[in-house]
């Protein structure tokens, strides 16, 4: 599936009229423009699966196993207690 969309993509931007297979015109840069846009919102879900993916094996972790970044402390900075996985 990624071999045929580069291919597409190749297609495309043989056919742009600038040299280098730049985009000669405002409409080839809007395809091109287009094409980026395309590519960087399919990046972002997948980077947004593998983040949900993650959370969720995390919450089935024992609270023991979770590293909690204690910048809790800061929210909680008037107590002189510090602050431990055993008494979040």
């Amino acid at each position: 599936m990624l071999d045929k969309r580069i291919e597409n993509i190749t297609s495309i931007v043989n056919n742009f009229t600038g040299r280098d297979d730049e985009p000669g015109n405002q409409e080839e840069i809007y395809i091109l423009r287009s094409m980026w846009v395309m590519m960087l919102s399919e990046f972002e879900g997948s980077i947004k699966d593998l983040v949900e993916s993650y959370i969720d094996r995390v919450k089935k972790l024992n609270i023991e196993q979770i590293h909690i970044c204690l910048l809790l402390q800061n929210f909680y900075s008037k107590y002189e207690e510090n602050i431990t996985i055993n008494n979040v």
